[in-house]
């Protein structure tokens, strides 16, 4: 998008990514077993873009299967809005 992004947050994005994605695929909150949903994790896709990923990456595939696989569960913790209207 032309906007230059410092080594620094691109070290510190990178390392947040790795950490908060569970084996599953999912991104988590403040761990990667916390607060696991389609919103967090579709939205990292764009972080493992900005960091070079391909998409055919271990970790791209793995954050969309999740996403294709769990689009419409229903938590009563975390009702997916597309489903409640």
């Amino acid at each position: 998008m032309g906007s230059t992004v410092p080594a620094s947050v691109r070290t510190g994005l990178g390392l947040s990514t790795t950490a908060l994605q569970n084996p599953n695929g999912a991104i988590g909150y403040s761990s990667n077993v916390n607060w696991l949903n389609i919103g967090k994790t579709a939205g990292n896709l764009s972080s493992f873009a900005l960091l070079g990923d391909s998409p055919n990456a271990a970790r791209v595939l793995l954050a969309r299967r999740w996403v294709a696989d769990n689009w419409s569960n229903v938590d009563s913790n975390n009702p997916p809005s597309w489903l409640s209207s």
